[in-house]
């Protein structure tokens, strides 16, 4: 029995010790991954490709949300042919929020028409250098 319980330790101390997903910034801390960003604190939004969206901050802070797959327009929208259109509940934005893009110029009929897409989680991204200024 104490056997059982020692190498169930050593098994979860070893899980502990991985190393952090690589996914992340290499200067990020432990909270450079969130759920949710405040809406008010949005600045601007880029979609980057068919299924990365950046999401700038007031005081330089960015964010980027990696979707869990392709979103149909994204790439168009990153492109500079499309709007996106989020589906928010509330003041914030959190994953699992959905993105649509809809045609510039697009009636409403093409929003309600669009196929959604769920939001992944917000990624800081590391700040870029300030200038030494003397």
């Amino acid at each position: 029995m104490i056997r059982t319980l020692v190498a169930i330790a050593l098994v979860a101390a070893t899980g502990a010790a991985q190393p952090p997903d690589s996914t992340e910034p290499a200067s990020a801390g432990p909270s450079a991954a969130r759920s949710c960003i405040d809406l008010a604190d949005v600045t601007n939004r880029h979609a980057e490709d068919s299924r990365t969206i950046r999401f700038d901050l007031i005081g330089g802070r960015t964010y980027r949300n990696r979707l869990g797959g392709d979103c149909p327009g994204l790439q168009a929208a990153a492109d500079g042919f499309g709007a996106l259109v989020f589906d928010v509940h509330g003041g914030r934005l959190c994953r699992g929020d959905l993105v649509r893009v809809t045609e510039p110029g697009g009636a409403r009929a093409n929003l309600r028409t669009a196929i959604p897409c769920p939001l992944g989680d917000f990624v800081a991204q590391s700040a870029p250098a300030q200038p030494n200024r003397r």
